[in-house]
């Protein structure tokens, strides 16, 4: 590694490229390495080769490496960094078949070449330009390159020409089967530090991820995925329930964001309008709100209403009929529409609902007294006040008042929700208890401060 440059030593490619060149070294030995071999064809001879199988055995046998795909993964490794290349196309990289390999020149090897600038890599491809033999013609995107190269370098390109048509003329002279094993590895030299579109460039990328296969394993995690797959084989039956129960899970839950109801953005726009122009009477800040604020005017009627217990006033209770939340955030409506519902016999709905509003809020010492209050009162077939939910509900609340929490009443607490929106809270709207407060005339005044004065609060 004497020949690695200075801003290499001590770097993960240096490191790499030495451990690698140990395993080329003993690859390449006379007596023990990968057995070399001449293979004749019709009309190419191809010398010092060998196949992808032998290579494979080697690096199994004198590597302790007990599983093919294993020591293909370090084949590929180490012909990614440009010490084996197949034949006769040149390609970095390595197959456990019968394909033909063979090794780099150590003159052409990462450590041992200095810096490789574009003017050599344009002499390189002028002299493939140059011969006019089919296997040294220019590939489509070499082509491209050597144009942008000829435009980049033209002041100099007839320097760049000289020196590549000597060096064809000088290695015209050699020995064919030399001159083949030269072009080759030559070509595979390139393919490293000049790799085509799309290959990645081992010597500049993070050599912790050029090592990774396709799997996401390098060559020392072998045993890793051999172990995933054992320990997926014997996995066992409760598991792989287990596993497609959630994967049954997740399918609903893409099944319900697709059945899931969507609108047009300009609906959306016109409902979030629409929603402003009736609540825009009712905002301090956009309109002066009735009675008057005694703090900053000379108005009265704010401190004579509260003394009196005065019935709200209509712009108060038209907004009761926008929503039920809307009606049980106003203490006074909410007086209202319980004593509604003490006519229809149903008022421990709603009473309930205050209750679990209120333990929403219980400090953590008193939740499981007051959970238990709240069950004694309203759920179960033994209640004092027992509240119309279906046994589901019932059932996941006793399931809860194991470990009481302020979310215990919720399935509970929904269904009664949703009954009074859709039954009784409709009902209300078209009652007298409700017109007679639009109406607004001294009857129906003292008919509802009657009923506020004679409400009973729901904690007793």
């Amino acid at each position: 590694m004497a020949n690695i440059p200075a801003s290499q030593v001590d770097s993960q490619l240096a490191i790499a490229l030495e451990k690698i060149e140990e395993v080329v070294v003993a690859m390449l030995s006379e007596t023990s390495g990968v057995p070399l071999q001449t293979i004749k064809s019709f009309r190419t001879v191809l010398t010092n080769v060998c196949s992808g199988a032998d290579l494979i055995s080697w690096l199994m046998k004198h590597l302790r490496i007990y599983s093919r795909e294993e020591a293909l993964c370090l084949a590929r490794t180490i012909a990614s960094h440009g010490y084996i290349h197949t034949v006769p196309d040149c390609k970095l990289t390595a197959k456990d078949d019968a394909t033909s390999h063979r090794f780099q020149n150590q003159y052409f090897w990462p450590s041992a070449c200095n810096e490789v600038t574009v003017h050599n890599y344009a002499v390189y491809l002028c002299k493939r330009m140059i011969s006019n033999k089919s296997r040294l013609q220019l590939d489509e995107w070499e082509l491209e390159v050597f144009t942008k190269l000829r435009r980049q370098l033209e002041k100099r390109w007839d320097l760049i020409y000289m020196e590549a048509d000597a060096k064809y003329k000088v290695e015209k002279k050699k020995d064919k089967a030399q001159k083949r094993i030269n072009e080759t590895q030559e070509r595979a030299f390139w393919n490293l530090h000049r790799p085509p579109p799309g290959a990645k460039n081992v010597l500049e990328a993070d050599i912790k991820k050029v090592r990774m296969d396709e799997n996401g394993f390098g060559p020392r995690h072998g045993k890793a995925r051999v172990s995933l797959q054992l320990a997926a084989a014997k996995m066992s039956e409760d598991a792989l329930n287990h596993a497609l129960d959630d994967a049954m899970r997740k399918v609903d839950d893409i099944r319900q964001l697709f059945l899931k109801q969507r609108i047009k953005s300009s609906s959306a726009a016109e409902s979030l309008i629409k929603k402003t122009s009736q609540y825009a009477t009712y905002d301090p800040l956009l309109t002066t709100p009735t009675p008057s604020n005694p703090w900053i005017s000379d108005d009265n009627a704010f401190w004579q209403d509260n003394n009196k217990k005065a019935v709200p006033p209509q712009k108060q209770v038209r907004r009761w009929c926008f929503s039920l939340d809307d009606l049980l955030s106003d203490p006074q409506g909410t007086m209202i529409f319980l004593k509604y519902l003490e006519k229809e016999f149903s008022a421990e709905n709603l009473r309930f609902w205050l209750a679990v509003e209120e333990f929403k809020y219980c400090p953590l010492s008193s939740i499981n007294s007051t959970a238990k209050e709240i069950l004694r009162d309203y759920i179960g077939n033994n209640a004092v006040y027992p509240i119309n939910v279906d046994q589901r509900a019932v059932e996941l609340v006793n399931e809860r008042m194991l470990a009481p929490n302020h979310s215990t009443f919720d399935p509970a607490q929904n269904q009664i929700y949703t009954l009074m929106k859709t039954d009784t809270y409709k009902r209300f709207l078209k009652s007298e208890n409700y017109l007679s407060l639009l109406r607004d005339t001294p009857q129906s005044r003292r008919g509802i401060v009657d009923a506020i004065k004679g409400w009973r609060s729901p904690n007793k």
